[in-house]
């Protein structure tokens, strides 16, 4: 893409191309559809344009049923992507009043209180992957989670105590087998970071719980809203078990997978890490990591969160390409001929950066590479098409661990996933670190002559 526009927001521009390009939003309850509303809303709040907020309004109110159900939702899958679209139902709350956003965000709320967990209390990332934490769960699930505690405490919007719901495993299995060590009566590796012990990551007052062995009547969320252990702890938690037990000690990059027996086929038998750095889902616990924060006001959480940050700042800035100026589909290999630049983790890490300068977790070193990032995706990915429309490239389709042989983690396996033009998976991203990029702070237009 030239440097030859001028005046023109690429925020506006491309949330213009989406409501072109895809104006109805259906057939499944889908994380990218929230991807998508997360970055409209982003537009709509530095324009103020109504017809942005209409658009997430419309598309949203398709999966809301009369009864209070979600169309397409189904909770016994324990699927932490379904959790996504939270953010945008508490986003709707918020904005209209109407109990209707409110209720169904309560009933995702509500599979996190019987989200299977491993023995440190970390969520699967789905039912059907046992043991598991990736990465992308951590930006699916935890900003809602923060958000929702924030707004309405450990209760419910018609004032249920949450510790008053039935919260058993979904499948019938004791709790104490998911809470309390492994099954089988084996520890879970420690890492360096993790000195006191497998528990030692949760507040007091839960270690005395498992201690006890108080808990087996309750889920972790259960045990967290029993005790004084602080409204975020659980949120918390999670961030601590990915910094504790997927963050790797020398490039300091986070691994997409973690199985706690180290039983998946990915699973490297000693650490349980999958093998490879995914660039997206280091930018979904990227993300997950700014916009939590949004949420936590005590100054300690805060600054547990903020550490992360500045850690993964750091590890990000030396992995960025010095010839595009963007980020990889497996960051740390940039020089390999058959790795490719990657859009969506690179929007991602935009916006993650400028953000973090923006709210001051970073200093302003960090502002020249993100915007350097910023112009690297438009030189890299944007086309600008004969109607008018922005074409979005070079988005990986998808990627994951397990469920086929196929799945392996490997590095080969990342690199030989299709790419997708105007991926909602890119587009989301590319509004979210436009709109970061455009806010007074920084510029206010799509003028890059000479960038």
């Amino acid at each position: 893409m030239a440097g030859q526009v001028f005046g023109r927001r690429w925020s506006v521009w491309m949330a213009d191309t989406v409501l072109s390009r895809f104006p109805v939003l259906d057939g499944r309850w889908a994380y990218d559809y929230g991807v998508i509303c997360s970055g409209l809303a982003r537009v709509y709040g530095i324009t103020g344009d109504e017809k942005y907020f209409d658009y997430i309004k419309t598309n949203m109110d398709r999966f809301l049923l009369p009864d209070g159900t979600i169309r397409y939702y189904d909770r016994e899958l324990y699927n932490l992507d379904y959790v996504n679209n939270g953010k945008t139902l508490l986003y709707l709350y918020r904005k209209t009043g109407e109990r209707r956003y409110s209720d169904a965000a309560a009933l995702l709320r509500q599979q996190l209180l019987s989200q299977p967990r491993n023995s440190l209390g970390g969520f699967w990332h789905k039912k059907c992957y046992p043991w598991q934490m990736w990465l992308d769960g951590i930006y699916m699930a935890q900003p809602f989670y923060a958000e929702y505690l924030k707004m309405f405490g450990k209760d419910f919007p018609d004032g249920t105590d949450s510790t008053q719901l039935s919260s058993g495993q979904p499948d019938g299995t004791d709790s104490t087998q998911l809470s309390s060590g492994q099954p089988d009566g084996e520890v879970s590796p420690q890492r360096s970071s993790d000195k006191e012990g497998p528990i030692a990551i949760a507040p007091a007052a839960v270690r005395a719980f498992l201690a006890d062995k108080q808990y087996d009547r309750w889920t972790m969320t259960a045990l967290y809203d029993q005790t004084d252990s602080g409204l975020f702890a659980d949120v918390l938690l999670q961030f601590r078990l990915a910094d504790s037990y997927m963050k790797d000690p020398e490039t300091h990059l986070l691994y997409h997978g973690w199985d706690e027996k180290r039983e998946c086929f990915w699973a490297d038998p000693e650490t349980g890490l999958s093998a490879n750095f995914w660039g997206r889902s280091i930018g979904w616990y990227a993300c997950a990591l700014v916009d939590t924060l949004d949420h936590i006001e005590e100054a300690e959480d805060r600054e547990v969160l903020i550490s992360m940050v500045r850690d993964l700042a750091g590890a990000l800035i030396s992995v960025q390409s010095k010839d595009t100026c963007v980020w990889y589909e497996v960051p740390d290999r940039a020089d390999d001929p058959a790795n490719y630049p990657e859009a969506s983790c690179s929007c991602m890490f935009v916006y993650f950066l400028l953000k973090a300068v923006r709210k001051g977790y970073i200093d302003r070193s960090f502002l020249e590479p993100a915007k350097r990032g910023f112009y690297g995706v438009i030189r890299s990915f944007i086309e600008v098409e004969q109607d008018d429309l922005l074409t979005l490239k070079g988005t990986v389709y998808g990627a994951g661990l397990g469920g086929d042989d196929i799945r392996d983690g490997s590095y080969e396996y990342y690199v030989s996933e299709p790419r997708k033009n105007n991926h909602l998976l890119g587009i989301g991203p590319f509004l979210m670190a436009a709109s970061e990029m455009e806010r007074d702070r920084f510029v206010e237009t799509a003028e890059i002559e000479g960038r």
